[in-house]
């Protein structure tokens, strides 16, 4: 009967098998059975925050638990595979190390926008290692961490009042394609996207726009950017 592997008792491996397998199951049960209690959004948002890090924590403990019971039982082997097991899942551990910065930078009902990745959209919902951003009433996006990471982030909590700003530019031609148009509203980092904007093409001093911003102070920044993209600059 084989008893171990490699010199790592094969009791010890069930163990942390089964310890991770439960924890799995238990916060499988506690977002399905236990965040659904919260009937108020910005309460549900709050907790499931929480069981985010909590979740983190927990992960962490337990890896931090069995890798030194593993050490013990068998150095060497450990440590390949926890050197190969981090070379395979580089990408996830990214995430996880992002998250954390991110977690404390931006919060959930904020609209952040990153310019970089040409993503922009309403905080939803925190995960492990991505983030659900909701684009518009319809639409929500999932972002890993990592990416976000590697962006400018601007932000601004959307639940007050917003700008609407109208503008002409009569420098530009009024032949534009809906990809470019799009381009400079929808990528736009100061443009409010679940609001909606019109573009009037025919009007007689230029090409009109009537766009959200979240405030007065960012409609000279919104123009320019529109302005560039269509310009070509």
């Amino acid at each position: 009967m084989i008893n171990e592997i490699k010199g790592i008792p094969i009791s010890l491996l069930l163990v942390i098998l089964l310890t991770g397998l439960a924890l799995f199951i238990f916060f499988k049960l506690f977002d399905k059975y236990f965040i659904v209690f919260f009937n108020k959004k910005r309460i549900q948002a709050y907790y499931s925050n929480i069981a985010v890090r909590l979740k983190l924590l927990f992960w962490i403990i337990w890896f931090a638990i069995s890798v030194y019971f593993l050490l013990l039982a068998s150095p060497v082997v450990t440590l390949v595979f926890l050197i190969g097991g981090y070379l395979f899942s580089k990408d996830f551990w990214k995430n996880i190390y992002s998250g954390f910065f991110i977690m404390n930078k931006v919060k959930v009902g904020e609209y952040i926008s990153m310019r970089e990745i040409g993503i922009a959209g309403i905080v939803n919902k925190f995960h492990l290692i991505d983030v659900e951003l909701k684009k518009d009433d319809y639409e929500v996006i999932v972002v890993p961490y990592s990416a976000i990471m590697n962006s400018t982030i601007i932000k601004k909590d959307v639940s007050g009042n917003n700008y609407l700003n109208e503008f002409i530019l009569d420098d530009i031609s009024t032949d534009i394609s809906d990809k470019k148009l799009k381009e400079a509203i929808l990528k736009n980092p100061w443009t409010i996207l679940n609001k909606p904007y019109e573009v009037d093409v025919n009007h007689p001093k230029g090409v009109f726009f009537r766009i959200h911003t979240f405030s007065k102070e960012t409609a000279d920044e919104q123009r320019d950017y529109v302005h560039n993209v269509l310009s070509g600059e």
